[in-house]
């Protein structure tokens, strides 16, 4: 539920439902069985909330995501054992922005599944790479939002970019 209150958030009643409907949008966010409150800081977090949905809906196509590789070490051995992949988003103005400022936008709007998908591609392309280096290829972790588990054929999906780039996955 989002409020607003008459006449402290507005006194025009145009205005007085959309500061509700920011209000129910943030309590939303919150997540089931909750209510909100209008404030102005609402409507702030909303203007960049759709401003980073659009553009997020042309980033890939853009090429602005980009991928980084936190080494996984044995600390005994000292060994490189694996590899995490971590997205980045490199936008044009606003510079790199956070995953964790990105990627509930994704989960909510249903983009998650096309830049999970982008993510598994370019993991396998960059093992690929080193493949044909000759290099040893440690594990490579890929993070799944838990909006991608219930993707009914995530797994053909998976195995799908694991053969076009002949990867065994385990």
């Amino acid at each position: 539920i989002g409020i607003s209150v008459f006449p402290r958030d507005s006194e025009d009643s145009v205005e007085l439902p959309k500061h509700a409907d920011t209000a129910m949008y943030s309590a939303k966010e919150l997540g089931r069985n909750t209510y909100q409150f209008y404030t102005q800081d609402l409507t702030s977090n909303a203007f960049e909330y759709f401003a980073i949905e659009i553009a997020l809906r042309k980033a890939l196509e853009r090429d602005q995501f980009f991928l980084v590789y936190q080494p996984q070490y044995n600390i005994k051995s000292n060994e490189l054992i694996g590899v995490e992949t971590l997205l980045r988003w490199d936008h044009p103005d606003i510079g790199v922005i956070s995953p964790a400022t990105f990627v509930p936008i994704a989960e909510t709007t249903g983009q998650i599944a096309l830049i999970g998908e982008w993510v598994i591609a370019q993991a396998c392309r960059q093992i690929k790479i080193w493949d044909d280096l000759g290099l040893s290829k440690p594990a490579v972790s890929i993070n799944l939002s838990r909006k991608q588990l219930v993707i009914p054929d995530l797994a053909a999906r998976v195995e799908s970019i694991l053969d076009e780039y002949k990867i065994a996955g385990k």
